[in-house]
């Protein structure tokens, strides 16, 4: 649909944003186990859906719909939906990658991103735990403790990208 998309506004002579397919790399297991859908054909087709989903509230109507067919979700597949809503807000701001290196998340944007240099200069002037990388890139260093809950850094660091655009 989104090349379909950018293939029309190139035909009517608009500028085409992007296509951004965020990567997240995050030291956590994050998958649909065999022993809650059994069946290989209803497992893809729940990956599907999980990767169809373009709005939070897809994500959360899917989760829910599932605790319903199939109470608790175990934590792999909980995971698995927080890593889509992750990466639904990297694509807002056009974060290319966030990965987690030791103790930092390595956050790559799109030349087309959002956020201006100005903001990304002001955040790591304001924010000790925020630096420059290479290429469009930012770090952003916490604690051992912190990094015990790689969902959660990176969630608190979108939702300081994102008051910036806001």
């Amino acid at each position: 649909v989104e090349l379909l998309d950018q293939a029309v506004q190139t035909a009517r002579g608009r500028p085409v944003q992007a296509i951004i397919e965020p990567e997240l790399d995050l030291p956590i297991s994050a998958w649909i186990p065999e022993s809650l859908i059994t069946d290989l054909g209803d497992r893809l087709d729940c990956y599907r859906q999980v990767a169809l989903c373009q709005q939070p509230h897809e994500l959360q109507n899917l989760q829910n719909r599932l605790e319903h067919r199939y109470g608790n979700l175990p934590i792999e597949f909980t995971n698995l939906l927080e890593m889509a809503f992750l990466r639904q807000r990297m694509q807002a701001l056009h974060c290319l990658r966030l990965d987690m290196h030791k103790l930092k998340l390595v956050l790559l944007f799109h030349p087309q991103t959002k956020l201006s240099s100005e903001q990304l200069v002001a955040l790591c002037q304001k924010n000790r735990r925020f630096s420059f990388g290479d290429q469009s890139s930012i770090r952003v260093s916490f604690t051992p403790e912190e990094g015990q809950q790689p969902l959660r850094l990176a969630g608190w660091t979108l939702s300081l990208l994102e008051e910036l655009i806001s």
